[in-house]
């Protein structure tokens, strides 16, 4: 009830009805209209780690930097790959995320990962695919052998959702079974 009127909980998730109370949705309150009540920012922020320790071999590196994420919203993870060899044409690794946090899905039931400017090339192929509950494997390669364009930095983007009830806490996820290719067909495996 506000000023001695019921409001229903639709009304109650709309930004515009807080706003006209004089509420700070600037720096101290956030909603998703006609999804959530609004929250203060950050607030209920969870730190998501996922192998923030880099996985090598004495060329190859990858590591995903560690993000932090708000209960029931979405949130994106780069993928690194540093390389001294010039002629690596494909990678693949699994991707295993703490209960709670899932990878997101487009409209049309995609997962929403993509590929960045290292590896932008029409010729090559980017494929997630769910092995089994929170665990995805993401297989990227060049159908022409084209190699990864320059030798540090990101080489995917992931948009991955966090439970609307997950706890505020520290979760951490495990990148595992990475095999980067090189033109020559040699894997490398790092983990």
């Amino acid at each position: 009830i506000v000023e001695g009127i019921a409001k229903n909980k639709a009304e109650l998730m709309q930004k515009s009805f807080y706003e006209q109370l004089g509420w700070d949705f600037s720096s101290v309150w956030d909603i998703e209209s006609g999804v959530t009540l609004p929250y203060l920012l950050d607030v209920g922020t969870t730190d998501v780690i996922i192998d923030d320790e880099p996985i090598a071999t004495n060329e190859e590196k990858m590591s995903v930097p560690a993000v932090k994420a708000n209960a029931g919203k979405t949130f994106d993870i780069v993928v690194n790959l540093d390389n001294e060899s010039d002629d690596l044409t494909a990678f693949q690794f699994d991707i295993t995320l703490p209960d709670g946090i899932t990878m997101a899905k487009n409209a049309m039931g995609a997962f929403m990962v993509s590929k960045t400017e290292r590896y932008a090339n029409d010729t090559q192929v980017l494929n997630v695919s769910q092995l089994e509950p929170g665990v995805y494997r993401v297989l990227c390669f060049s159908m022409e052998k084209e190699a990864i364009t320059g030798n540090t930095g990101s080489i995917i983007t992931a948009t991955l959702q966090v439970e609307a009830d997950l706890f505020p806490d520290i979760y951490e996820g495990i990148i595992s079974n990475i095999i980067v290719t090189k033109i020559n067909g040699t894997q490398l495996k790092l983990a």
